[in-house]
Protein backbone atom coordinates (compact mmCIF):
# COMPACT_ATOMS: atom_id res chain seq x y z
CA UNK A 1 0.00 0.00 0.00
CA UNK A 2 1.61 3.50 -1.15
CA UNK A 3 0.61 6.72 0.02
CA UNK A 4 0.92 9.61 -1.60
CA UNK A 5 0.83 13.42 -1.59
CA UNK A 6 0.41 16.31 -4.23
CA UNK A 7 1.25 19.35 -3.95
CA UNK A 8 -0.22 21.92 -5.78
CA UNK A 9 3.07 24.48 -6.11
CA UNK A 10 0.52 27.20 -7.51
CA UNK A 11 -1.24 27.70 -3.99
CA UNK A 12 1.92 28.75 -2.24
CA UNK A 13 1.45 31.48 -0.15
CA UNK A 14 4.04 34.79 -0.40
CA UNK A 15 5.79 33.65 2.63
CA UNK A 16 6.69 30.33 1.43
CA UNK A 17 8.88 32.01 -1.73
CA UNK A 18 10.52 34.09 0.68
CA UNK A 19 13.94 32.83 2.76
CA UNK A 20 13.02 31.73 6.15
CA UNK A 21 14.78 34.78 7.99
CA UNK A 22 12.63 37.36 6.11
CA UNK A 23 9.10 35.94 6.63
CA UNK A 24 6.99 37.01 9.59
CA UNK A 25 7.73 34.98 13.10
CA UNK A 26 4.32 33.17 12.44
CA UNK A 27 5.69 31.77 9.62
CA UNK A 28 9.11 30.23 10.58
CA UNK A 29 7.87 27.34 12.54
CA UNK A 30 8.95 23.75 11.51
CA UNK A 31 11.15 22.85 8.85
CA UNK A 32 10.93 23.88 5.36
CA UNK A 33 10.69 21.72 1.89
CA UNK A 34 12.51 24.01 -0.93
CA UNK A 35 11.41 23.17 -4.43
CA UNK A 36 12.32 24.91 -7.88
CA UNK A 37 10.29 24.21 -10.46
CA UNK A 38 7.32 25.96 -12.18
CA UNK A 39 4.44 27.22 -10.71
CA UNK A 40 0.67 25.08 -11.44
CA UNK A 41 3.04 22.48 -11.71
CA UNK A 42 1.98 18.80 -9.43
CA UNK A 43 5.04 16.91 -7.60
CA UNK A 44 3.52 13.09 -6.34
CA UNK A 45 5.60 11.90 -3.16
CA UNK A 46 5.15 8.82 -1.93
CA UNK A 47 5.33 8.02 1.31
CA UNK A 48 6.14 4.35 2.59
CA UNK A 49 6.55 2.72 5.53
CA UNK A 50 10.14 1.35 6.45
CA UNK A 51 11.72 -1.34 8.43
CA UNK A 52 15.14 -0.24 10.21
CA UNK A 53 17.62 -1.19 12.98
CA UNK A 54 17.34 0.65 16.25
CA UNK A 55 20.10 1.10 18.82
CA UNK A 56 18.71 -1.69 20.67
CA UNK A 57 19.54 -3.99 18.03
CA UNK A 58 15.56 -4.49 17.17
CA UNK A 59 13.48 -3.35 14.49
CA UNK A 60 11.62 -0.15 13.96
CA UNK A 61 8.51 0.12 11.53
CA UNK A 62 9.26 4.08 10.47
CA UNK A 63 6.06 5.97 8.70
CA UNK A 64 7.71 8.58 8.08
CA UNK A 65 5.62 11.29 9.37
CA UNK A 66 3.52 12.45 12.21
CA UNK A 67 -0.07 10.81 12.62
CA UNK A 68 -0.09 9.08 9.19
CA UNK A 69 -2.68 6.96 8.12
CA UNK A 70 -0.62 4.15 7.91
CA UNK A 71 0.30 4.93 11.93
CA UNK A 72 -3.56 4.26 12.91
CA UNK A 73 -3.82 1.78 10.65
CA UNK A 74 -1.59 -0.26 12.45
CA UNK A 75 -2.37 0.80 15.92
CA UNK A 76 -5.96 -0.18 15.45
CA UNK A 77 -4.53 -3.88 14.43
CA UNK A 78 -2.26 -4.10 17.22
CA UNK A 79 -5.08 -3.62 19.79
CA UNK A 80 -8.29 -4.60 17.89
CA UNK A 81 -7.11 -8.04 16.16
CA UNK A 82 -3.55 -9.07 18.05
CA UNK A 83 -5.22 -8.32 21.45
CA UNK A 84 -2.73 -5.30 22.26
CA UNK A 85 -3.68 -2.83 25.08
CA UNK A 86 -2.24 0.60 25.61
CA UNK A 87 -0.13 1.55 28.86
CA UNK A 88 1.73 3.90 29.87
CA UNK A 89 1.94 8.13 29.71
CA UNK A 90 2.28 10.42 26.51
CA UNK A 91 5.51 12.16 27.15
CA UNK A 92 6.15 15.57 24.71
CA UNK A 93 9.81 16.88 24.65
CA UNK A 94 10.94 19.50 22.22
CA UNK A 95 11.90 17.39 18.96
CA UNK A 96 10.80 13.84 20.02
CA UNK A 97 7.80 12.60 21.77
CA UNK A 98 6.77 8.56 23.71
CA UNK A 99 3.33 7.50 23.08
CA UNK A 100 1.88 4.49 25.69
CA UNK A 101 3.09 1.39 24.48
CA UNK A 102 1.79 -1.69 23.15
CA UNK A 103 1.72 -4.62 25.71
CA UNK A 104 0.27 -8.23 25.17
CA UNK A 105 1.67 -10.46 27.90
CA UNK A 106 5.34 -10.02 28.53
CA UNK A 107 5.43 -8.44 24.38
CA UNK A 108 6.04 -4.74 24.34
CA UNK A 109 6.34 -2.80 21.28
CA UNK A 110 7.30 1.08 22.20
CA UNK A 111 5.36 4.20 20.38
CA UNK A 112 7.56 6.87 19.41
CA UNK A 113 7.77 10.01 17.39
CA UNK A 114 10.36 12.79 16.13
CA UNK A 115 10.20 15.64 14.25
CA UNK A 116 12.74 14.68 11.37
CA UNK A 117 11.16 10.50 11.68
CA UNK A 118 7.84 11.13 12.10
CA UNK A 119 5.72 8.68 13.74
CA UNK A 120 7.82 5.00 14.63
CA UNK A 121 7.45 1.87 16.68
CA UNK A 122 9.87 0.17 18.07
CA UNK A 123 10.14 -3.76 18.77
CA UNK A 124 12.20 -4.20 22.51
CA UNK A 125 12.23 -8.46 21.15
CA UNK A 126 12.75 -10.41 18.62
CA UNK A 127 8.67 -11.32 18.86
CA UNK A 128 7.90 -7.61 18.36
CA UNK A 129 10.32 -7.77 15.82
CA UNK A 130 8.34 -10.86 13.85
CA UNK A 131 5.29 -8.69 14.26
CA UNK A 132 6.64 -5.48 13.31
CA UNK A 133 8.37 -7.18 9.99
CA UNK A 134 4.87 -8.88 9.07
CA UNK A 135 3.02 -5.63 9.52
CA UNK A 136 5.09 -3.66 7.19
CA UNK A 137 4.66 -6.53 4.92
CA UNK A 138 0.62 -5.85 4.82
CA UNK A 139 1.78 -2.13 4.24
CA UNK A 140 3.49 -2.18 1.16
Amino acid sequence: MAFSMKLDLGQLSYQEHLPYNERPRSARSGPTLRMVCCLNSAINIAMNPSLSIAANGHVTLDFGEYDSVAYHQVCAKLENELGFSRQGNTIVGLDEGISPSFLHAELEISARWGNWSGSYLLANSDAGDTILRSLHTELV
